[in-house]
């Protein structure tokens, strides 16, 4: 790889999307999905690969975004990565920045999926109301702030 680092964006169920800089690695890109990659190319006009766990769906981790223009939605945590063309053909890069600022907007909102007679459809949604959704417990004041 020519880099040792590349700047990214990480999008995890919901959460708005953070830019990180991660090492240019396989083993990297694996601790960030949660295990084994697959890199998905959904926007041919674009030069943006989305790295997302091969088997999410499969170990049941939480849909996190819907990616209407391949039909699907991906599981669990993704990268969004650049695409940059090597001698022995593409590799992985960090995101432009013209990307980057489009895919920030674009995954901005989380999504929030519900199962209907027609499939799954999905609702965007901020972080607090996606919590409250998911049922996730409200943090308690602590003890230096006081409980009332």
């Amino acid at each position: 790889m020519e880099n040792d680092m590349m700047t990214v964006l990480l999008v995890q169920p919901g959460k708005h999307p953070v830019e990180i800089t991660i090492p240019h690695t396989l083993k990297e890109l694996q601790k960030q999905v949660g295990g084994t990659i697959e890199i998905v190319y959904p926007w041919p006009d674009r030069s943006v690969g989305l790295v997302c766990h091969d088997e999410g769906k499969l170990l049941g981790l939480p849909l996190n975004r819907a990616l209407p223009e391949i039909g699907d939605a991906i599981a669990g945590d993704f990268l969004l990565c650049g695409l940059c063309d090597t001698e022995d053909g593409g590799s992985l890069c960090s995101l432009p920045p013209e990307q980057m600022s489009y895919m920030k907007q674009h995954f901005r909102e989380p999504h929030f999926f519900i199962e209907s007679a027609e499939g799954n459809d999905y609702f965007r949604v901020t972080p607090k109301v996606y919590d409250n959704l998911m049922g996730k417990p409200k943090k308690k004041p602590s003890r230096e702030q006081g409980e009332r």
